[in-house]
């Protein structure tokens, strides 16, 4: 009995794997009929006749009462502000002055790096007191 339905499992799936091949072999052919059919029969013998066509036109376009790229006055945004322009220069400034220190700062703490200031050690006692007096 074992036997039996063994080789039933394996005929079950000797089917499936053959009607997927087969569904694939169908459209394989399927599709090089069409194109078979496409190479026959170009295009400008497919036309349609005239009584056909004037069903499927589409209606005529009517011209449209305004040009389509206007953009109305009170929503045209490109008239010059000068409030506006004056902030965004100062905002671009401080931009740049922020940048320019910082930039300045790194230059100064790179010097002193390569100097060794960066790593020397502070005076003490008698020193420190000569240095601050001059």
């Amino acid at each position: 009995m074992r036997r039996r339905t063994y080789t039933l499992e394996q005929a079950d799936a000797s089917l499936k794997r053959l009607h997927s091949r087969l569904y694939r072999t169908v459209n394989a052919i399927r599709d090089w009929e069409r194109r078979k059919a496409r190479i026959a029969n170009p295009p400008e013998q497919r036309k349609l006749p005239a009584s056909v066509l004037a069903k499927i036109a589409p209606p005529p376009v009517k011209p449209l009462p305004y040009k389509p790229l206007e953009i109305p006055a009170i929503l045209d945004r490109r008239q010059a502000n000068t409030a506006d322009e004056t902030a965004k220069a100062e905002i671009l400034q401080q931009q740049a002055d922020r940048k320019a220190r910082k930039r300045e700062r790194d230059r100064e703490r790179r010097a002193a790096k390569r100097s060794g200031e960066a790593t020397k050690i502070p005076l003490q006692g008698k020193a420190a007191l000569e240095y601050i007096k001059g």
